[in-house]
């Protein structure tokens, strides 16, 4: 990975994707680069964005994102690449809550983690386009060199009909109910009130 192109990944986090004054309560963000995880692979950045609470009794929100560079496509072991990576970090978060619940500490905080690749281009597959649209977990995007300046851009999927997935129709018997929708209710309530 080219060093260049990894800071101006890591400075496009800082200025841009965190952008300052889009969340008013934005604390701090903090960036590192080439973070190592079990069994040998690095995962090229990783950034901690903390928000404090807008209300006294909210909780704190700490959000990481994983970020993989590729000088290439992405393709489909660098998603399985970044799944691991995503468990990982849950792993290592879940320790962290463990030993602070074992110190009879309680948690006031939400923390959650999610995967960015960023490559050339984005190999177009069932699990991209169903990723891209519904997953939340893992977000693509493609980066292009122009005079010297990196850009990123959101990969959002080419909209594939993939079949029905094996989850719908294990769970073909949710239980749904309407919302109840009071503002038409009193309406329909008034207009029967002669003028």
């Amino acid at each position: 990975m080219s060093f260049s192109l990894l800071q101006q990944l890591s400075d496009w986090i800082e200025t841009y994707y965190h952008r300052p004054g889009l969340l008013p309560n934005l604390h701090c963000i903090r960036v590192l680069k080439n973070v190592s995880l079990p069994g040998g692979s690095v995962v090229s950045a990783v950034s901690v964005r903390h928000q404090t609470p807008r209300h006294s009794h909210a909780p704190d929100v700490f959000v990481a994102e994983l970020w993989n560079l590729r000088h290439g496509p992405i393709r489909p072991v660098d998603i399985k690449n970044m799944c691991l990576a995503l468990a990982t970090f849950r792993a290592w978060y879940s320790e962290i809550l463990e030993e602070a619940e074992l110190s009879g500490l309680r948690r006031r905080h939400r923390f959650s983690v999610h995967g960015n690749l960023i490559g050339v281009s984005v190999k177009v597959t069932d699990v991209v386009d169903l990723l891209s649209h519904h997953g939340g977990e893992v977000a693509f995007w493609t980066y292009r060199v122009s005079s010297g300046r990196t850009e990123f851009d959101p990969y959002c999927g080419e909209g594939l009909r993939a079949p029905r997935p094996t989850l719908a129709q294990m769970l073909d018997h949710l239980a749904w109910e309407a919302p109840t929708d009071s503002v038409h209710a009193s309406e329909d309530a008034d207009s029967s009130i002669p003028i």
